[in-house]
């Protein structure tokens, strides 16, 4: 009897083991090691700066984006703004309606860093170069596949990646389109196609859009929720770079249920590839309870993995990087939600920037860098 216990007790590690070893990439699970959040802000955030904008144009906007001593914002009814650093309105860039130098309400941004221009992608297939200055250099129309659904779009270095809605596969298809990469022009260079095997749709669909991805200076990291594979994409290429632990809070199940424990669902929402790390962000929720939001950071060269939860009161965030190839995480939060959250802080400056927040005022960005090593 005991030596079945010892042969259980040798499976059971061996098992636990297997997969890492057994994987030629970086094995992310974030319910590896849950450390607590300020072991967590303290290992992997550097300083934070607190920016609220002005009161011009108070609008909900999607995920802010960096320049390099610019915000620029997409609001969801009224456009594309800039602002500078402290948060003061420059401009608007162009302006939603249906003539030539307009966009619609459905539109996704991206910056040319080496050539300071915006591109605004308006649904469903026209491209749209603005300057800084707000004017309408060009615009074309996009040659896309009837059976592409675009959900993310994003640039780098000349090129375009439309990410398809994975998880609508037709009937009859064999395969399911990842991305497509196009050039400045309007041309579909690339298409990225998994079979439906490979991609693990659940038969009877899904609530969930499946995709997310970020880009930096170095290029597109790229994960999927039906995919076990993450991508860096760049210019020339396209390489798995990392693959998410097996395990139930994996979305593969037919009833598109994730669960793990307490936690409950588990929703992948963005991943940023810096020089030695991968930050997920996730989010649980049930439907009688708040949503939790959490960082889980993989170390490349090992392969662990350190999950905290987010304490800051996130409306929504997103990570970008700057022209010389810094990381960061911008959260964007209600005014007198985070001004009451850092009255509370036991960091002194972040306790002044809170009295500084106009509770009234507008929408608060929190641009956290990320540390490179620890």
């Amino acid at each position: 009897m005991k030596q079945l216990f010892y042969v259980f007790i040798v499976f059971f590690l061996l098992e636990a083991c297997s997969e890492k070893k057994e994987s030629l990439y970086p094995v992310i699970n974030p319910m590896e090691h849950l450390i607590d959040s300020r072991e967590g802000e303290k290992l992997y955030f550097g300083d934070v700066k607190i920016v609220q904008l002005d009161n011009q144009q108070i609008v909900l906007f999607g995920e802010p984006i960096l320049l390099d001593s610019m915000i620029m914002i997409n609001s969801f009814k009224d456009g594309v703004f800039l602002y500078d650093m402290a948060g003061q309105f420059l401009r608007k860039i162009g302006s939603i309606g249906q003539g030539p130098q307009e966009y619609s309400n459905a539109r996704f941004l991206a910056w040319d860093m080496e050539r300071n221009l915006i591109y605004v992608f308006s649904k469903p297939n026209i491209l749209l170069t603005y300057s800084l200055e707000g004017e309408c250099l060009k615009r074309i129309r996009l040659d896309l596949p009837g059976e592409l659904v675009v959900k993310t779009y994003v640039y780098h270095h000349n090129f375009f990646y439309l990410m398809n809605f994975v998880g609508l596969a037709e009937q009859g298809r064999e395969d399911e389109i990842l991305w497509l990469k196009v050039d400045t022009l309007g041309q579909i260079v690339e298409r990225k196609a998994l079979s439906l095997s490979e991609l693990k749709i659940p038969e009877n669909g899904t609530m969930f859009t499946g995709d997310y991805c970020s880009v930096s200076a170095k290029g597109i990291v790229y994960g999927n929720h039906f995919c076990d594979t993450i991508y860096s994409i760049n210019e020339t290429k396209n390489v798995p770079v990392a693959v998410w632990a097996k395990g139930d809070f994996r979305l593969t199940s037919a009833d598109a249920e994730l669960k793990f424990g307490h936690y409950g669902k588990v929703i992948f929402q963005s991943i940023d590839e810096t020089t030695d790390k991968f930050f997920v962000r996730w989010y649980t929720f049930y439907h009688d309870k708040p949503l939790e939001h959490f960082l889980t950071v993989c170390d490349k060269g090992g392969g662990e993995n350190r999950t905290f939860r987010e304490t800051y009161p996130v409306m929504n965030a997103n990570f970008c990087s700057s022209r010389n190839g810094e990381h960061f995480l911008i959260y964007v939060c209600e005014p007198l939600a985070l001004s009451t959250f850092l009255s509370k802080s036991d960091n002194e400056e972040l306790r002044n920037e809170g009295d500084k927040i106009d509770e009234e005022g507008n929408f608060v960005l929190v641009i956290v860098p990320l540390k490179e090593t620890i």
